[in-house]
């Protein structure tokens, strides 16, 4: 007997404006749709006119994905309500369409509370329909800038009913959880990591290259601290250390103009558009170490990948990243210590033959891969229900 799809709302996923927009929640529904089938709803705001009201439907296995494009021109209050109403109009349709086909749902998902929860929440009280939240965004501690208690009241409002009226709050660790709790409102959670495709972050023997290669990747906002890093990199150089800083994915032309004035660019840091999600593999493989100095993170998808190809990874304490590293995998320093980040650099370079970089590869490929994260995840979905 077929099972019940299970309908997922979510906040961020790939669409054809925007492929990395929530890739990490494609993928954990990939993983989860191993053990039940998932009907994903997205609707997507934009400003191209190519995409103006239409749909996209993808089936990938058991996962079913609606991507619904609504035009964002247009400001002021009546195009909000107009554009709020559409929001609405087109996930009650989509419901309608399901329970036609499958019955009313007990619970659904939700991946990120804003925007997707406010139907959630909608949904709960109009048809009594209950949700499961699963969070990643890491907003809610004052180390990240535009923090939670910096939003609007309306929003805060919105976000603290929607954490609240869940019928399960997961989280992608225990640090964002504890944050939610002390920032927003008390809930009980569980954790639920990020997944990795195995298939293609898996261990590789890396060659004896010189320089030593240090690699960054990520989409480079202020919270990532890429000054931070570009000024470590200019004390290993000034100590003549036979490096590279490979800083991919962003092109953030104040960077780059540091780096120019440190006398680095295209000397020792080097800047590289981002990169698909197969050639990230290859990145990592093909680098030394992971270099991380954010000042905040929930937990920290491309650090997994990292461990799960055998590269060693350096990192800030900046929050849910640290429960997975340790001193056999890692060096950690305390966020914003660019003189700690580099003194890190040089211990990993001078003690590098002491990493099993094969059994941190295959230790942590049996923690985050499909099968085994698709299956907590439906073990939850299970309990809940049950």
């Amino acid at each position: 007997m077929k099972k019940t799809p299970i309908i997922c709302l979510a906040s961020w996923y790939p669409n054809e404006i925007d492929h990395f927009e929530g890739d990490f929640i494609q993928r954990k529904l990939q993983a989860l749709s191993i053990y039940r089938p998932v009907h994903l709803f997205h609707v997507k705001k934009h400003a191209k006119e190519q995409f103006k009201n239409t749909e996209t439907i993808n089936a990938k296995g058991a996962l079913e994905e609606h991507i619904h494009y609504t035009n964002s021109g247009g400001t002021g209050v009546i195009y909000s309500i107009k554009n709020y109403w559409t929001f609405f109009k087109k996930h009650n349709a989509f419901l309608k369409n399901h329970i036609k086909s499958y019955g009313k749902p007990k619970t659904i998902l939700v991946q990120v509370p804003y925007n997707a929860g406010i139907i959630a929440l909608y949904w709960k009280k109009r048809y009594g329909i209950d949700y499961i939240l699963t969070e990643h965004y890491g907003i809610y501690n004052n180390r990240y800038e535009a923090n939670f208690n910096t939003r609007s009241s309306i929003y805060k409002y919105i976000v603290k009913r929607i954490i609240t009226n869940s019928k399960k709050l997961i989280t992608v660790s225990h640090a964002l959880a504890s944050d939610i709790n002390q920032m927003v409102t008390k809930k009980e959670y569980s954790k639920l990591s990020n997944v990795v495709d195995t298939n293609l972050f898996k261990y590789k023997t890396k060659t004896d290259v010189k320089p030593f290669i240090f690699c960054h990747l990520s989409n480079m906002i202020p919270v990532k601290n890429i000054t931070g890093m570009i000024h470590a990199a200019k004390i290993l150089a000034d100590k003549e250390i036979d490096f590279k800083l490979n800083l991919i994915g962003g092109d953030n032309k104040d960077h780059q103009a540091l780096a120019e004035k440190l006398n680095l660019k295209n000397k020792t840091v080097f800047f590289k558009n981002a990169v698909s999600y197969d050639k990230v593999a290859s990145v990592l493989q093909e680098s030394h170490a992971l270099l991380m100095f954010s000042n905040t993170e929930s937990q920290s998808c491309i650090s997994l990948e990292a461990l799960c190809t055998g590269t060693p990874v350096i990192s800030s304490k900046a929050g849910g990243i640290e429960e997975h590293l340790n001193t056999s995998n890692s060096l950690l320093v305390n966020c914003k210590d660019e003189e700690g980040l580099a003194n890190a650099m040089i211990n990993m370079i001078k003690n590098y033959a002491g990493y099993n970089q094969e059994e941190i590869a295959n230790d942590n490929q049996s923690f985050w891969n499909y099968k085994q994260i698709g299956k907590e995840y439906h073990q939850l979905i299970e309990n809940t229900l049950s």
